[in-house]
């Protein structure tokens, strides 16, 4: 549902469109130069399956977000997005994460940028990038993260208690917590 103003090579989008990856809220400008798709505007969903989108199941599942936008390109292989925002909740891990600020780029399945999480169970200021291009996915960052339940987010075995608070800085891969392997500085 919704409206488009302009023309067929530029015009804007707003309304809401149902995908098979959930429902989006838009208001988009939208451009064809070249054969090539440019996009700019606020974007927002209440549970859109990001996880699938990038291939990152089942690290990553479901998000809610408002963010702007501004990139190019309509498939994950070669997408350019430059996303700022509010991200309401995303599940990682098993872990529904909440109230999480981005403001960042997303390019060929790779996310660099800054990520601030004020969650019940982790403050938490990340700045660095996380590449799910590659089988195993790798995080590189310099973070300070504060009340950090190591049980409650499902990096440690619930019958395990433990809070993080720290500065660090880390190069890492793996699938799962039991597979991850690199350095960790703190």
């Amino acid at each position: 549902k919704g409206n488009f103003v302009g023309f067929l090579s530029d015009f804007v989008a707003y309304g809401s469109a149902e995908t098979a990856l959930g429902v989006l809220k838009a208001d988009i400008n939208l451009k064809t130069p070249n054969d090539t798709l440019k996009y700019s505007g606020s974007l927002a969903s209440k549970g859109f399956q990001l996880g699938k989108l990038l291939g990152a199941e089942p690290t990553v599942k479901k998000t809610a977000f408002d963010l702007e936008i501004d990139g190019k390109g309509s498939d994950v292989e070669s997408m350019w997005l430059d996303a700022k925002g509010q991200v309401t909740s995303i599940d990682v891990l098993g872990y529904k994460y909440k109230n999480v600020r981005v403001d960042g780029l997303l390019h060929r399945q790779v996310f660099e940028g800054n990520v601030l999480i004020n969650d019940t169970n982790v403050k938490l200021d990340f700045n660095g990038l996380v590449n799910f291009k590659s089988d195993v996915p790798q995080i590189k960052c310099v973070s300070k993260v504060s009340g950090l339940h190591l049980d409650k987010i499902n990096l440690v075995p619930s019958d395990t208690n433990g809070e993080l608070s720290a500065n660090f800085t880390l190069d890492m891969s793996g699938k799962t917590m039991s597979e991850f392997h690199g350095n960790l500085f703190v």
